[in-house]
């Protein structure tokens, strides 16, 4: 069973029932509330508004602040823990003074793991149309990809808060990333001393707590050091919990698995559900065998999808906002069979300017009385690729400039 890292809420209640009032589940109006008064000391130039769909504050010069992860913190904490919780979290957005060298900077250095698709609000924030969403990321926190989902990054951690390091800092440092990672990688390495638990028969969980569990991934060193069957493998489904078993214990990956799905669900900061083998070259993207294969595949389907949802939420606003007539086509979800894997749909409707997703399916729609169309994705880019314009996001998105004409529709039948 999973240790909660956060502390579980308390759901007792007694007969007069003051103890289920003073201790109820705050909603996000509340967090919203008390976030705003301590902005209106700490930012007085800036007034922030409470936007509940977007699960944010917007502030009166272009400022957002996502409450989704300290949301679930708050949450999870006692009421005695609560304020300390929103002092951090305003601690880490208004930021530590920048250090102005290197050399005054390396001693509290510390590597970042970075979900990507959950900085894909940068473009967005910006207003970018071109060019691409790895140069729209790097123009604000210096990184370099360490999976298809999750890039590595510096921070430069205080007792305060932690910053997060840019390119401009790096450059003002004269300094490149390389070398920054490597001090902090090394800073990490001396931080603590290893420490994990065996979470069940041959899986094992870091237990630091100090938000840097996912990051030590990067100390290759720490999993040749445990007793597993086979070569190490590993996931990093949030910043404070690494989980590691070898590739040889079907069962230790099945708990895996089920662990790192319970992580996404209910703990905060996200990183994502790929899991990771260390080759000799150091650690790869890798599927299990058999039937963990596609109870891997449907963790990672439902993961992205998650992701878009987001990622749709803030677009539609956006498009809003600039008054654009568009349509963010959602992902959605379904099983052909009782026991067969999880797909992704997206719909496409004819007339509708639509900005579509990357999906396992696109659903074409031409209206209510004729028969709607299911096309494989790389069969739909096959024949009406040239309808597609990428968008410059880290979770594909596409311009789609006209609806599929009779003879793609022909082709997409016929097959």
């Amino acid at each position: 069973m999973l240790r909660p890292i956060f502390p579980p809420r308390s759901g007792a209640s007694s007969m007069f029932g003051l103890e289920k009032l003073f201790n109820r589940k705050p909603t996000l109006a509340d967090l919203a509330g008390e976030l705003l008064k301590r902005l209106a000391i700490l930012k007085a130039d800036e007034q922030f508004v409470f936007e509940p769909e977007q699960t944010q504050l917007r502030g009166s010069q272009s400022t957002r602040i996502n409450l989704a992860n300290v949301y679930m913190d708050y949450c999870a904490a006692d009421r005695k823990q609560r304020p300390a919780i929103l002092d951090g979290f305003l601690a880490a957005f208004t930021g530590p003074r920048e250090p102005d060298s290197f050399a005054e900077a390396r001693e509290q250095l510390l590597p970042v793991l970075r979900h990507l698709g959950g900085l894909d609000s940068l473009p967005v924030k910006s207003g970018e149309r071109t060019g691409s969403a790895r140069d729209a990321l790097c123009a604000s926190f210096a990184m370099k990809p360490f999976s298809p989902d999750l890039a590595i990054g510096v921070a430069f951690d205080t007792e305060q808060a932690v910053m997060q390091i840019g390119e401009k800092t790096l450059e003002k440092w004269q300094v490149g990333l390389e070398e920054a990672l490597q001090v902090a990688i090394d800073n990490l390495r001396h931080k603590a001393a290893p420490s994990f638990t065996e979470l069940s028969a041959g899986l094992y969980l870091s237990e630091y707590g100090d938000y840097y569990d996912a990051a030590r991934i990067l100390l290759t060193e720490l999993a040749w050091q445990l007793p597993l069957n086979g070569r190490p493998v590993a996931m990093v489904p949030n910043r404070i919990c690494l989980l590691l078993a070898g590739d040889q214990d079907e069962d230790a990956l099945a708990a895996m698995i089920a662990t790192s799905a319970q992580v996404l669900r209910e703990q905060s900061r996200p990183l994502g559900a790929e899991m990771f083998r260390l080759e000799d070259q150091g650690w790869t993207v890798w599927q299990p065998p058999g039937a963990l294969r596609q109870e891997l595949s449907d963790l990672q389907i439902q993961n992205r999808a998650g992701d878009y949802d987001m990622q749709q939420k803030m677009l539609q606003q956006d498009a809003a906002e600039r008054g654009e007539d568009i349509y963010v086509a959602s992902v959605s979800l379904l099983r052909k069979a009782e026991n067969g894997p999880i797909l992704s749909f997206s719909v496409l409707t004819e007339g509708v300017p639509t900005w579509l997703p990357q999906t396992d399916l696109v659903i074409l729609n031409r209206g209510e009385d004729v028969p709607h169309i299911e096309v494989p994705w790389e069969h739909f880019v096959a024949v009406a690729g040239a309808l597609l314009e990428p968008l410059p996001y880290v979770l594909p998105r596409f311009r789609v400039t006209g609806f599929p004409d009779a003879a793609m529709l022909s082709r997409f039948t016929a097959s």
